[in-house]
């Protein structure tokens, strides 16, 4: 579905696990990619969780931005979103909503902790494999997204990334990249003061990054990375969000 909200910005927005919940959690997915990736069906459906995947600019269904993509715009617009949920459920079912947190997947990490940052009473930030800052020089290659080596072919986790492949060569890729080179994140990643997780792989460039920049986050570790770590992972993040996978 689409959300427009205030500034007149359309936000595509996909919901996993239990769409009946009053807890919800934020998803920030890698990049290339879409809200609708769910790494594991089986364990967002167990969670309790209402997990709300939001497409960044000119991924999924979200609109493109006019000029270089600002990410203060797309804070502010995904605030916004956010703020209308609970009058929303209330008029629907006379029950509150309990924002869980926040939860990024590779290279949504950085979206996702500056979401936490800048989001009212944010409880928790859960970052899923998070990718290392990128360089202007390097192509935008989120390993999150490609090792599929040793997945069973017959659990659907590769065609569940198909969304990711056909977003590859979109706008939302050139505004991940710019976005993402940015060299202020060490400097926006110092404002996150949530109780913070990192889930990675122990000698990850990434997990390595988080832990040493997060204040006092908590450290999983994966047993492997890429798709298979998407698959052990997920479960345990939407766990530490509140939910019962």
């Amino acid at each position: 579905m689409t959300f427009e909200v205030a500034s007149g910005h359309r936000l595509g927005i996909s919901g996993l696990g239990e769409p009946a919940s009053t807890k919800v959690a934020v998803l920030c997915h890698a990049a290339p990619g879409t809200g609708a990736i769910d790494p594991d069906p089986l364990a967002s459906n167990r969670s309790g969780l209402r997990i709300i995947g939001i497409d960044r600019p000119g991924y999924g269904a979200s609109d493109r931005y006019e000029g270089e993509p600002d990410l203060d715009v797309w804070l502010a617009d995904v605030r916004d979103y956010l703020s209308r949920l609970d009058p929303t459920s209330r008029e629907a079912s006379g029950l509150d909503i309990e924002f869980a947190g926040v939860i990024g997947i590779g290279y949504g990490a950085f979206y996702a902790a500056a979401l936490a940052a800048t989001v009212a009473d944010c409880p928790r930030l859960v970052l899923l494999e998070p990718s290392a800052p990128l360089f202007r020089s390097e192509a935008l290659d989120d390993p999150s997204q490609w090792d599929a080596e040793g997945v069973d072919p017959m659990s659907g986790a590769v065609d569940r990334q198909r969304p990711a492949l056909d977003a590859a060569d979109s706008y939302g890729a050139a505004a991940d990249h710019l976005l993402l080179a940015d060299l202020g994140w060490t400097r926006r990643v110092r404002d996150v003061h949530v109780d913070s997780t990192v889930i990675g792989v122990p000698d990850d460039a990434g997990t390595a990054w988080w832990s040493r920049h997060l204040h006092h986050p908590r450290t999983i570790d994966l047993p492997e990375g890429g798709l298979p770590g998407l698959g052990f992972g997920w479960g345990t993040a939407l766990t530490v969000l509140g939910g019962a996978a």
